[in-house]
């Protein structure tokens, strides 16, 4: 399971997300570019599926799960990380989810409204937290 499957955790199953704790600071686009840029991040979702993924400096996204293999793209963009995987969808359009910083340094991905924590490097996601 990789991030592309946040959209669907967030809303298309009825999935009800809770958080783990954040700061209050939401990462900027810079800040997103330099904290994502050539690194491996894994993840888990609130129902417990996990995540591996690298986000590439140069805008490749592969699955760490799968040997690498590229699966799509990423980008930071107006406040948010963003990522495209070809075939998701008709149109290819991207999933953008503004990032936290947890408690313990890890990275909460948040969407939706009300704004609820959809994915993090911090795992399991406490039930006793929410997004903000």
């Amino acid at each position: 399971m990789i991030l592309k499957n946040l959209l669907v955790a967030a809303g298309m199953t009825g999935l009800t997300a809770c958080a783990t704790e954040y700061s209050d600071k939401t990462l900027d686009t810079n800040e997103l570019r330099r904290a994502f840029s050539g690194t491996s991040l894994a993840g888990c979702y609130p129902g417990g599926g996990t995540w591996f993924e690298r986000t590439e400096a140069d805008g490749t996204l592969k699955d760490m799960n799968q040997s690498g293999t590229i699966v799509g793209k990423w980008y930071a963009a107006e406040g948010q990380i963003c990522y495209i995987y070809p075939g998701q969808n008709e149109d290819d359009t991207s999933n953008c989810f503004s990032v936290k910083r947890s408690g313990d340094g890890g990275y909460n991905f948040i969407s939706g409204d009300p704004a609820k924590v959809v994915a993090s490097t911090s795992c399991p996601i406490s039930q006793s937290a929410t997004a903000g």
